[in-house]
């Protein structure tokens, strides 16, 4: 026997004379039948998994007369091993468009039961009256119920359309009747017309989960429900389905056809593989196991994989004896063949029963590079019964080894399984009982990868990782800043271009716009007396005064701002001055030793006359304050006169006051008609603006603006953004230093250790996130904001699932680019219903200033070198998970995938490092390659969910006569042979009662 195996199930599949909806086609019922088992028999090929069902279970509402009439007819394939009677009743509660379905598939052994313990306890009440669902009183129920027939089958389906159940009726059957509930698996379909989903909004939360706590599994297909079942909802976890629903529940599905072109074809090629024995006992593991032993869809992956490398799988093991007259009276191994299972095979039997005989034999016919630790053959390969027994190993594409005689040796050949035998383990296990032993064990594995000229002086691992190059703190620094003024010009950039702001601009402008129209229109006419005052002496003095008023005022200004300017350009060059040559100095200082060692002199001058700066600086403010003082009253009110600009403002004003006061009433009019005019022109011009550098506000402004958004904004954002990126990936790049002399080194060990998401041991030579990574970035996040990273659950969810998209666990950060897109995107947009909408950055950021300096400053990322166990460090570790983590270290450094044989690995663990350390890798492995492993532990292999064990027994009353037993852990013979040589007694592993029949 090859133990569970990946195959098509069946589990909800109608008939011929199905009592509701029989679409068979058929002139005849004998007629429909023979079509059905042509259809069957037809589509049925041995040789293509997808149509090779091994299981069937025959669907009828509340009767198994089909069930019966199937088994008795005996006319579907011989490759169908299993026929189940499923039993389909409707309950009391009204999905969302008929009573909610519930299917009891029932063991095919306790059919001759189901009459008296099942059928008659079944209860529906209809005009006063009970009625049981045995076939007389639903006939009975038809007849009551008005339907005028004298056909029973009529009047049977009729019976059949009304009874429904009540859920508590359906309980109370099974709690009362112990060995009925062993012998039924109790199946809800969770759709909305007719399956627990669809329960009304009444009847919802209590009865639904009351539902879900009867049931066993669940028929759906739907990836939602098959992942919620099993626990992988992240706010309904195993422990909430557990607690809430009894048990994990495995998710299964059928065609339920009722018509031929339906048969064994559910939509969406979601077929149903159970990985079992064909048999009710095989179909139950799977509520103990939901998530390794059942799949939903075209092909499991490990049927992929077998078929892509059958060269890497071993089908079997042949020994044979020899036929030689002059052969000893021992029988030891007789001619035998032993299946494998292309998953995990365990062989399981007392001490001294053989199991490393087989182990051994495998490593000879594989050539494995560790003949040298064989036990077994290097004590018996000189005796008789070694020469006398020979064996060969046939893999899954049929070829097979050389076979081999038991006292030779192994072939000058690539090795074709990976052996670990125990010795090898132990050797390694006795060197480092002690933490610091152990430490030096995993350290000297990379230390010894160093070049010489790398390890320098350095004695040992942890003394040349002290001395490793250290990152340039200031040059970092530098980058840091200039990562901030970046930042800085690109938050004005997107303040600019938000939407309100853009939608406010066009509302300002239109509005501006009707200002300026309505401003058009109230242009005032100025009186034209220029003409016939054109020789007139005074208005010209006035026009004169007025122009070098104008010019005066401009030039006081434009003289003043100069000036200003001017000193504050040399102010700043003397302080970056002094600032530089102090900076130069002083990292010459702090280079001193690695100068003195280096034998290096540098002599660094620089000299600059900096008292003339001072002089030209102080002269300048000098300048400033007369001009300031030209401005400004003395202490008595007064001006201060002369040839000052000032002077000549007060001279100009005097001779303006002069004119006016002299003027006949008719030039006033002219004067106040030009103010007027000249009041209306400054006016406009402001609501214009100058085209070049507009006030803001104006026309021009909003213009420019609106136009610089929708023209050069991107671009500039975009050039401000790749030249930010660039300076962080510089940063990285002066973080990386520190890592790349352990390249070369730990390269391989980490490319392993890094091939499984869940590891449980890690070689921290790398980038990692801070711990405090998702505190300080969500500490800037307004999280009561609509955003991503709205709510304080969902918000950390969001964060660490869109981090863990892009870094997977301990990886270089090599795309440290994208994750800082990736960040960044998740902070200006958000994904409602499928659509990308822009957040208000300004109001879900605290301070963006922050946020981008702390990203794009790289403060997140550190570095660590360390082996951990579950983030527990060396010397936190017991014994026995020492001795897993070496045993794991060694395992993962082999990334072959041909088989993996592996000797009583527990032998140096604890009960506890076998199940939370060992098990979880060898589960894991064995669904990428073939493991074999010997154990005389068969807890081992109950806790790994091994698809096979083979109980391997010497009679040494029979003259040593090894004999084996295989089969899966639901083989009943296999699990009694577990229980009796389990180490301890079957209380100790009642954690595991679901595997076990006690």
């Amino acid at each position: 026997m090859k133990g569970s195996l990946w195959n098509r199930w069946e589990l909800h599949m109608h008939t011929p004379q199905t009592k509701k909806n029989d679409c068979f086609k058929g002139g005849s019922i004998d007629e429909k039948w023979e079509n059905y088992y042509k259809w069957i028999d037809e589509y049925i090929d041995e040789n293509n998994p997808e149509k090779n069902i091994k299981a069937l279970a025959v669907t009828d509402y509340l009767s198994i007369d089909n069930f019966l009439k199937v088994k008795q007819d005996n006319k579907l394939p011989k490759s169908i091993e299993l026929i189940l009677p499923n039993v389909e009743l409707r309950l009391a509660l009204q999905g969302k468009n008929s009573p909610v379905n519930f299917h009891c598939i029932f063991n095919p052994d306790f059919v001759n039961e189901l009459e008296d313990r099942f059928f008659s306890k079944l209860k529906f009440y209809y005009n006063n009256r009970e009625y049981s669902a045995t076939k007389r009183e639903l006939i009975k129920l038809g007849q009551d119920s008005g339907k005028n027939s004298s056909d029973e089958e009529v009047l049977l389906k009729k019976g059949i359309e009304i009874f429904v159940i009540e859920l508590s009726c359906l309980r109370k059957i099974f709690e009362n009747d112990k060995e009925l509930r062993d012998n039924t698996i109790l199946i809800v379909p969770n759709s909305n017309g007719d399956g627990a989903s669809g329960l009304q909004a009444d009847q919802l939360e209590g009865v639904r989960n009351t539902l879900y706590k009867l049931v066993d599994a669940i028929f759906s297909s739907n990836p939602k429900d098959i992942n919620f079942f099993l626990g992988k909802n992240p706010n309904f976890d195993k422990r909430k389905i557990i607690k809430e629903f009894r048990t994990l529940k495995p998710c299964f599905h059928g065609s339920d056809a009722h018509e031929l072109e339906k048969i064994f074809e559910p939509d969406m090629k979601r077929y149903c593989y159970i990985k079992s024995d064909t048999s009710f006992e095989g179909l139950k593991q799977t509520l103990a196991d939901p998530e390794d032993r059942v799949y939903i869809g075209d092909k499991p992956p490990v049927l992929k994989r077998i078929e892509s490398n059958p060269e890497k799988i071993i089908k079997k093991i042949k020994i044979s004896k020899s036929s030689s007259e002059n052969r000893t009276n021992d029988s030891w191994f007789s001619n035998s063949e032993i299946d494998l299972n292309p998953q995990l095979t365990v062989i399981i039997g007392n001490k001294g029963s053989g199991k490393t005989a087989l182990a051994d034999m495998i490593g000879l016919c594989a050539n494995s590079k560790q003949y040298s630790e064989f036990l077994f053959l290097n004590k018996f390969k000189k005796t008789n019964q070694a020469k006398e027994t020979s064996v060969c190993i046939e893999y899954q594409n049929g070829i097979r080894s050389n076979k081999k005689n038991l006292n030779e040796g192994i072939e000058e050949k690539s090795e074709t399984v990976k052996y670990l035998p125990q010795s090898y383990f132990e050797k390694l296990t006795n060197e480092i009982e002690e933490v610091e032993k152990f430490r030096l064990e995993i350290e000297n594995v990379i230390f010894q990868y160093l070049p010489e000229q790398e390890k320098g002086n350095s004695q040992s691992f942890a003394e040349y990782r002290s001395k490793i190059g250290k990152i340039e703190k200031s040059k970092i620094s530098n980058l840091k800043n200039e990562i901030s003024k970046i930042n800085e010009k690109i938050i004005k950039l997107e303040d600019q271009s938000k939407a309100d702001r853009i939608t406010r601009l066009e509302l300002d402008l239109k509005e501006l716009e009707q200002t300026i129209k309505i401003h058009e229109e109230k242009k005032p006419e100025v009186i034209n007396y220029k003409k016939e005052l054109n020789n007139n002496i005074k208005l010209k003095k006035y026009e004169r005064h007025q122009t070098k008023l104008i010019n005066v005022k401009k030039s006081v200004e434009q003289s003043l701002k100069n000036l200003i300017e001017r000193k504050r350009n040399l102010e700043e060059f003397s302080f970056e001055l002094e600032k530089r040559i102090g900076e130069i100095k002083a990292y010459i200082e702090s280079k001193e030793n690695l100068l003195d060692m280096l034998k290096i002199d540098i002599c660094f001058k620089c000299s600059y006359d900096s008292k003339l700066l001072r002089d030209t600086i102080d002269e300048l403010d000098e300048r400033i304050n007369r001009y300031n003082m030209f401005i400004k009253e003395d202490s008595k009110g007064n001006f201060y006169k002369g040839n000052s600009l000032i002077g000549k403002l007060e001279f100009c004003e005097m001779k303006i006051l002069e004119l006016t006061s002299k003027e006949s009433i008719e030039f006033q009019k002219f004067k106040d008609s030009e103010k007027e005019y000249s009041d209306w022109e400054t006016k406009w011009k402001e609501l214009l603006g100058e085209p070049n550098n507009p006030n803001e506000g104006s026309l021009n402004f909003l213009k420019n603006e609106l136009g610089y958004i929708n023209g050069d904004l991107t671009k500039d954002l975009e050039e401000l953004e790749i030249k930010r990126q660039e300076f962080s990936k510089e940063i990285m790049e002066i973080k990386r230093d520190i890592l790349k002399k352990f390249d070369k080194t730990t390269i391989s060990l980490q490319e392993i250790l890094q091939q499984n998401h869940e590891e449980n041991i890690k070689v921290i030579n790398e980038f990692v996130l801070n711990k405090d990574f998702y505190k300080a970035f969500l500490s800037n996040i307004n999280q009561g904001r609509i955003s991503s990273y709205k709510g304080l659950n969902d918000g950390e969810i969001f964060l660490k699932t869109l981090v863990n998209d892009y870094i997977e666990e301990d990886n270089h950060f090599s795309n440290i680019e994208k994750l800082l897109n990736n960040l960044v995107d998740s902070l200006k947009y958000i994904n409602r219903g499928g659509k990308k909408e822009e957040t208000d950055l300004s109001s879900i950021i605290y301070n963006r200033q922050n946020l981008y300096d702390y990203l794009f400053g790289l403060d997140f990322i550190s570095n660590e070198f360390e082996l951990r166990l579950r983030n527990k460090k060396l010397d936190q570790l017991s014994p026995g998970e020492r001795g897993a983590v070496l045993l794991i270290f060694y395992l993962l450094l082999d990334q072959d995938t041909i088989p993996l044989l592996i000797d009583q690995p527990e032998d140096n663990l604890d009960n506890q490092s076998v199940a939370n350390i060992l098990v979880p890798y060898i589960k894991q492995a064995k669904n990428r390659r073939q493991v074999i492993m010997v154990t005389h532990n068969p807890n081992l292999a109950v806790v790994s969910d091994a698809e096979l064990i083979i109980y391997v027994n010497i009679d040494k009353e029979k003259n040593n006569k090894v004999s084996y037993l295989s089969g899966g852990i639901e083989n009943p013979k296999i699990n009694k042979k577990i229980q009796d040589i389990l180490e301890g007694t079957a209380e100790a592993f009642r954690i595991r009662d679901t595997k076990y029949y006690i």
